[in-house]
């Protein structure tokens, strides 16, 4: 299934379209767009949000970004498949309800995803999805649920069935040994291990930091097999010594700890942190040239 970001912003929509639309990130072949240009959506999202402001109640919003990220370490995915299963996405939801534009990010390999930016006035009315026409766009945790479980049958329609999220291996995996151990109220190895796991993807910036991170924050060697599968050896270990600690492959942790799952995880993390980084900058440099205090959320 890809993993959906959605961001809600004041700031600059062509400077939006300037970030998504950089030479070195994608080309004009992978734009898109909907009921705006691309060379001047700022114009188009503002004609149609003064046509239905209310002067007592003007909309808080510019536009929404959204980041669909498909999961292209297990399987390669080309980008045009990307960009047709992305407008696809926003065709068959209340996206296109909205004026929009993206593009595919195809500068690393092992994560190509799409922007979308999204106007927050609505030009068509949808009675089933309770949109009406000039109303401002509404992001919810819901309709999150629901676009990733629409990307999700994208993949599959086609024919990409590594990019789903299935029922098996997913989540913790535990064994019977643990669970007893677990219902004598008492932590195992693998849960700390997969705690300090957590805690280590959440501040690294790539694997080999990762990976650095459990060496010096925990004492524990991450190494790799043949396959590129991960092992984390704790430095008590002692081959001979049956009462240590025993290495614990990726595998007994559950697929949620796989290294697929954790480089996917940092990446996703680091390109969201980014797009918030820019769109901060931009809307402070946006603000500056107006004359104006930049407006903070």
């Amino acid at each position: 299934m890809p993993v959906i970001k959605i961001m809600p912003s004041k700031g600059s929509v062509n400077a939006i379209r300037d970030y998504i639309m950089q030479e070195h990130k994608t080309s004009k072949e992978y734009a898109m767009a909907s009921g705006c240009s691309i060379d001047d959506p700022e114009r188009d999202f503002k004609t149609m949000q003064e046509a239905y402001e209310n002067p007592r109640h003007p909309k808080e919003r510019t536009y929404y970004h959204i980041i669909v990220s498909y999961n292209t370490v297990s399987e390669k995915i080309p980008p045009k498949d990307i960009q047709d299963m992305t407008e696809e996405l926003c065709r068959n939801s209340k996206i296109d309800c909205y004026q929009w534009f993206g593009t595919v990010h195809k500068d690393a390999p092992n994560h190509l995803h799409c922007h979308i930016v999204v106007g927050n006035t609505a030009i068509q009315e949808d009675k089933e999805r309770h949109i009406e026409k000039g109303k401002s766009f509404r992001s919810t945790q819901r309709f999150r649920r629901e676009l990733m479980k629409e990307a999700n049958q994208m993949c599959k329609k086609y024919g990409y069935e590594h990019s789903l999220v299935s029922g098996r291996g997913k989540g913790v995996r535990e064994t019977m040994a643990e669970k007893a151990i677990k219902a004598k109220n008492r932590k195992t190895w693998k849960d700390e291990l997969r705690q300090q796991i957590d805690i280590a993807r959440s501040k690294a910036d790539d694997l080999e930091e990762f990976r650095e991170i459990m060496k010096e924050s925990y004492d524990i060697e991450v190494m790799e097999n043949q396959k590129g599968e991960l092992r984390y050896i704790p430095s008590s270990f002692e081959k001979n010594d049956p009462d240590c600690i025993k290495p614990c492959h990726e595998r007994r942790l559950g697929g949620k700890y796989s290294r697929t799952e954790i480089e996917q995880d940092i990446q996703r993390r680091r390109e969201y942190h980014e797009s918030r980084q820019n769109e901060r900058e931009m809307e402070q440099r946006t603000g500056m040239e107006k004359g104006t205090a930049p407006e903070i959320e």
